[in-house]
């Protein structure tokens, strides 16, 4: 990643793009668990203070949420993969058909009688946006509800309003027209000329990869092992990528893009590689 570094560091105009779950910390059991490791907020806040730099944090999570998870000043949020946005300091503008709003009030209702807890299901009303999540469910349990989940939107959303997203243990209903590489996109547009990274662990983030190359960016599978994708680039774990982010913080501090002092933290597992 030698390479990469040196050239994000050289930039004098960037966009660092991440998403949260499984980029900036690890994939917890349940989505509630996956909390800010000790340092991040302060790495981001001084990540924000580069002369020349945007930085966004890209998930499925709602921007109220990341808002309490990460509340550093400068960040640009785009949550419910695109659904809603959010500049620093400004309130949430929502991408969402009123009728498909109307409709999922519904189809919660419906799903929560079919997501039990005690067999390790997790229903995520994003008020935009609906998630089952079924990580800790047993696989064949999982297989059964998945598909009566779908058949309960198909039920209850007008079509053509709504899209289903698979993810890691997730299914999740969301407005048609919304998905992090549209929402990426829309960020740049504000900033011509700018050096996008994108960082992100999921299929949900293919989209912005593909929306990152095209602009001649840098794009960075965060996963243990190599699998197909729109990324050219690859680190295994949120740990590598707290060191990429923390050498470029340094970097641009040392040519007068940054500020002193740097936190430091450390997840398991180590190693990097570049994939294609």
């Amino acid at each position: 990643m030698e390479d990469l570094l040196a050239r994000a560091a050289a930039a004098e105009r960037g966009y660092l793009l991440l998403d949260y779950d499984g980029t900036l910390v690890p994939i917890a059991a349940r989505p509630d668990l996956a909390r800010p490791g000790p340092g991040l907020v302060e790495l981001l806040t001084r990540l924000t203070g580069m002369p020349g730099w945007q930085v966004a944090v890209v998930s499925g999570r709602t921007v109220e949420e990341l808002r309490r998870l990460l509340p550093v000043a400068g960040l640009y949020l785009v949550g419910v993969h695109g659904a809603e946005r959010a500049a620093p300091g400004e309130g949430v503008e929502r991408i969402c058909d009123p009728a498909f709003r109307e409709a999922l009030r519904h189809l919660v209702g419906a799903a929560d009688e079919l997501a039990r807890p005690e067999e390790g299901f997790v229903l995520e009303d994003k008020g935009v946006a609906l998630a089952l999540h079924y990580r800790q469910a047993a696989p064949s349990r999982a297989a059964e509800v998945g598909r009566r989940f779908v058949r309960l939107a198909r039920t209850h959303l007008p079509p053509g309003t709504w899209r289903l997203l698979g993810g890691k243990k997730v299914l999740e209903i969301r407005p048609a027209g919304t998905d992090k590489g549209r929402a990426v996109a829309g960020l740049l547009a504000d900033y011509p000329g700018t050096l996008a990274l994108y960082f992100g662990d999921d299929v949900t983030d293919e989209d912005a990869f593909r929306t990152v190359r095209r602009q001649g960016g840098i794009e960075v599978l965060v996963s243990p092992v190599a699998r197909p994708t729109a990324a050219r680039y690859r680190l295994d774990n949120p740990s590598r990528v707290w060191e990429f982010l923390g050498q470029l913080w340094v970097r641009r501090a040392e040519t007068g893009g940054g500020g002193q002092g740097l936190p430091t933290h450390k997840h398991k597992g180590r190693g990097d590689g570049r994939v294609g």
